[in-house]
């Protein structure tokens, strides 16, 4: 609670929270008029968005009007009922009585003075009622004299002005130019050179410029400010612009605590500092760590205590106690003026502070070459890149693995992958292909530069170097497969793979000699090697992971780990040794594997999708069997499906890739009804409707394939022509993408006429009326039927017989 307490001695009006100034005889009435003048500057400034205007506090407030109106833009609200114009003294008490019910109901205790007082015209009181709203509405609200906060906070950031008062320190207006050079640095870089004797035009040019760039108004005149009857109030009142929430020392006291820490970030002077955290990492970051940090507990007042004891490292003595600061009530100014104290400090540099680390750990892989650690010296921090296979960067070496046997090729000898012949080896993934390169020594000082595509061939198995061309200039290596089209990789002039790197900095003081610099890597099973090259204050640094999962990245200095480790990173499987097995194609209503090998990869999450022609996605039921995953794929439709295979949600092997689904059912065969011998016989396959695929034709007479011949037509529609070389069976076998059609093989009989004799006495002259009987022999003409025209020479009825063939 703020207690008003106004006593008059002699002609000044005191309180607890500020006094008048002690005065000549004589001269006791000059303060009384700068105070009444300030105060009223101050009224007038709160009325503006009324439109009014208080020119005498004793005439103006008499009714009570303006009095409601001050109180309603101090509280932002509605205070009761005002009457607007009162006609006698009644209703003047009246108003009166409701702005100072209000007053007392924001938690401000009114002490000897009442609502006859203010319509009395007590001018001293009526002063006295003033400081107390200014007090509790322009400076703030705190259980702390509010002189001695504002004075602390002044005494920090213009140490060189030793402000010790309100008045005397401030009339010749050189610490006002202090103050707004520091709530803005560069208003007033020349503040030390000005003239103390020019005291009027000090305060009128600091003023203005307050007004201009703040816009504090100048609710004391610069002739009162410079005047040495300028009194504790007044200056307290116009100098509180510089101090309140979001105003130009608030923000600058902000943006210089920022300055300051290394982690994290202040955003005010009350809830960011209430458990003790931000406190603890401000003197963290000047060079005194607190006990337990940065494992803190859960008392903010305890807490807060680690942080002041750090303070008093640093010499700053708290101005509030621990539990003081931890209330959520607390006004920013206590708060604000102990933090300012810290910006007058340069940071202690520690061992642990004497290198930063910088850099992106994203997307590392098992095998991968890690990102380059750039160690430089702080004032020369860079990124630098392998950019080339000289002696400054070193070229980025891979974990040992065969590589191809020296020999001499002339073209057509295939070499041996052999452990044996280790070289110098470099190699270079993407999410296709692996390419690895070897540089080897002849025996007579040439040097070959190979390169294997795709995978890693095992120990001792055989490679054609025919699927490979190979330039004459080493600089350009180029490979061509029989599957694909390899890109063109580029080399240095020693045969040596540019490899673009990631790097991340560490920055090291001058003092750190390249001995003291140490860094490790630590993955879930394994230690690998950080190999670090130095170039003065340089060093690039660089390292493979061999296995998934959290690795964490520790750099010391003099044994000492650098702040900020360690740090974390994920390195997750490799998709460059991700191997597909694409199936081209595949038939309709069957159910076919597609597989995927991650074995070399790591492990990591296989998704495989296939889209049909029409749109629908049918996603596989992947099975992982010792990293070789398997898709059951079942298309229900003919045409071209785009399979996508993503390992950890990454497109790899190529994918999407095409496959083309036939329906060999759906071929048509129509046209084979037999035939004779040494005749051509043609008949037709429609494969329009069965997909892509090659349509295959036999005709097997006899155990043998007799030539066949097919023609495209039309779309789809293809016409067999084959001529039988003898009577009998014939089998078409008709094959389309390699699968039987329905119904193949068909059975087509073929006849030789020439080998039909008939023979008997039923063919010469015969009785009427009697049977007559001849054979037919057919032996050697194929399983034809017979069929036999009795014609009679004379137009009459003949006799229809059946005729049983022997």
């Amino acid at each position: 609670m703020t207690e008003v307490q106004v006593d008059v001695i002699g002609h000044q009006a005191r309180s607890k929270e500020g006094r008048g100034i002690s005065v000549r005889s004589g001269d006791s009435d000059k303060w009384i008029i700068i105070q009444k003048t300030t105060f009223t500057n101050w009224i007038n400034v709160q009325l503006q968005p009324r439109g009014l205007e208080v020119k005498d506090l004793q005439d103006d407030f008499c009714d009570g009007v303006k009095l409601c109106a001050l109180v309603e833009c101090l509280q932002q609200k509605k205070i009761g009922r005002v009457v607007q114009k009162p006609h006698n003294q009644h209703q003047a008490l009246q108003n009166v009585t409701v702005a100072l019910t209000a007053i007392a109901n924001d938690n401000v205790r009114l002490v000897n003075i009442g609502s006859e007082d203010i319509v009395n015209g007590n001018q001293k009181l009526i002063l006295g009622l003033i400081w107390h709203l200014i007090l509790r509405y322009q400076i703030g609200k705190t259980k702390f004299p509010p002189k001695k906060l504002m004075l602390a906070w002044l005494k920090a950031v213009i140490p060189d002005c030793n402000i010790s008062n309100f008045t005397s320190d401030w009339n010749d207006g050189v610490a006002l130019h202090a103050l707004l050079e520091y709530c803005k640095p560069g208003l007033c870089p020349d503040w030390k050179k000005l003239s103390r004797n020019n005291r009027l035009d000090n305060c009128s040019r600091a003023m203005t410029l307050a007004k201009n760039e703040f816009n504090i108004p100048m609710i004391v005149r610069p002739e009162d400010f410079s005047s040495p009857h300028l009194d504790d109030l007044s200056g307290m009142t116009y100098l509180s612009y510089y101090m309140t929430v979001d105003s130009p020392g608030y923000h600058a006291t902000l943006r210089n605590v920022r300055a300051l820490l290394k982690h994290g970030t202040i955003n005010n002077f009350t809830t960011d500092w209430h458990d003790g955290i931000l406190l603890c990492n401000l003197t963290k970051s000047l060079g005194v760590e607190p006990g337990g940090w940065p494992n803190m507990t859960s008392n903010n007042v305890e807490n807060l205590q680690r942080g002041m004891d750090s303070a008093r490292k640093l010499g700053i003595e708290p101005i509030l106690s621990a539990k003081e600061m931890s209330d959520p009530d607390v006004e920013h100014l206590g708060i604000m003026a102990y933090a300012a104290y810290f910006t007058r400090l340069t940071p202690r540099r520690v061992v642990a502070d004497k290198a930063t680390i910088n850099g992106d750990f994203q997307n590392i892989h098992v095998g991968q070459e890690s990102p380059s650690i750039v160690i430089v010296e702080e004032s020369q921090t860079e990124v630098v890149e392998s950019s080339n296979c000289g002696d400054d960067v070193d070229a980025i070496p891979v974990s040992t693995i065969p590589i191809i046997q020296q020999q001499d090729w002339n073209g057509s000898q295939p070499f041996t992958m052999s452990s044996a012949s280790k070289t110098d080896v470099r190699e270079v993934k993407d999410e296709e292909l692996q390419y690895m390169s070897s540089h080897v020594q002849n025996d007579d000082h040439s040097e070959t530069v190979v390169i294997e595509e795709d995978i890693i061939r095992p120990e001792n198995s055989a490679i054609n170097l025919q699927d490979y061309i190979i330039k004459e200039d080493v600089k350009r290596v180029e490979t061509v497969s029989r599957e694909k089209q390899a890109p063109i990789l580029d080399f240095a002039q020693d045969g040596c793979l540019y490899q673009e790197t990631k790097t991340f900095q560490v920055s090291v003081d001058s003092d750190v000699l390249p001995h003291d610099v140490r860094a490790e890597v630590i993955g879930p099973d394994s230690i690998p090697p950080v190999r670090m090259n130095w170039s003065g204050k340089t060093a690039t640094c660089s390292f493979t992971p061999s296995e998934t999962g959290m690795h964490k990245l520790n750099v010391y200095v003099e044994g000492e780990a650098v702040s900020g480790c360690p740090v974390s990173f994920q390195v997750s499987s490799d998709r460059s040794q991700v191997y597909c097995h694409q199936v081209e194609k595949c038939p309709i209503g069957q159910t076919t594997e597609m597989k995927v090998d991650t074995s070399r990869a790591g492990k990591g999450n296989v998704r495989i999708e296939a889209r049909s022609p029409s749109g629908h996605l049918q996603s596989l039921t992947v099975t992982d069997r010792g990293g070789v995953h398997s898709g059951s794929f079942n298309p229900t439709e003919v045409g071209d499906w785009q399979m996508s295979v993503r390992y950890d949600d990454v497109d790899v092997g190529g994918s999407p890739y095409t496959v083309k689904v036939y329906d060999p059912n759906a071929v048509k065969v129509y046209g084979l009804e037999g035939g004779a011998v040494g005749k051509a016989l043609a008949f037709n396959a429609d494969t329009s409707q069965a997909g892509d695929g090659d349509l295959d034709v036999t005709v097997n007479y006899q155990g043998q394939n007799i030539p066949c011949y097919t023609t495209l037509e039309s779309n789809g529609l293809h016409k067999i022509n084959f001529t039988p070389q003898g009577a009998g069976a014939y089998k078409v076998n008709v094959r389309f993408a390699g699968e039987e059609v329905r119904g193949s093989p068909y059975t087509l009989e073929i006849v030789d006429s020439s080998m039909v004799t008939v023979t008997g006495d039923g063919l010469s002259l015969v009785p009427v009326n009697r049977p007559a009987v001849f054979n037919v022999q057919t032996r050697g003409a194929g399983g034809g039927n017979i069929n036999v025209d009795v014609i009679c020479e004379y137009n009459f009825n003949c006799v229809r017989n059946v005729f049983k063939i022997l």
